[in-house]
């Protein structure tokens, strides 16, 4: 894991507690920022590390805080402070919680779609 990893994922749990694990796929993904984000691609693989908006690169925060495609998710599912919350605060929001699921489940399936194209 890098640094810049363990810096977030410290940020979101900085005292490691069995209590709070997450089983849940997407959720994972948020967590651990890999897998689909196209940062992660990047490390891994090479590929390019950019969001499709165009705006930044496919980080976690990107997606979930300022992808202009998934400003509607946002607004319809997130509360009107999001900006003022930490990634663990949105995930513990039930509501909010629905709308990160919405958000990672099409940023895989927009990466397995990709996968499945070049391969």
């Amino acid at each position: 894991m890098s640094s810049l990893n363990s810096r977030f994922f410290y940020g979101i749990f900085s005292e490691v507690n069995s209590k709070r694990c997450h089983g849940e796929f997407l959720i994972n993904q948020i967590l651990t920022t890999h897998g689909c984000f196209p940062v992660h691609q990047h490390r891994i693989f090479g590929k390019s590390p950019d969001c499709e908006c165009g705006i930044d690169q496919g980080t976690v925060s990107h997606y979930v805080y300022g992808c202009q495609i998934y400003r509607e998710v946002r607004q319809k599912y997130f509360p009107k402070n999001f900006f003022q919350l930490g990634i663990l605060e949105l995930i513990l929001n039930t509501r909010a919680k629905i709308g990160l699921k919405i958000i990672i489940q099409d940023v895989l399936t927009k990466y397995l779609a990709g996968v499945k194209s070049s391969s």
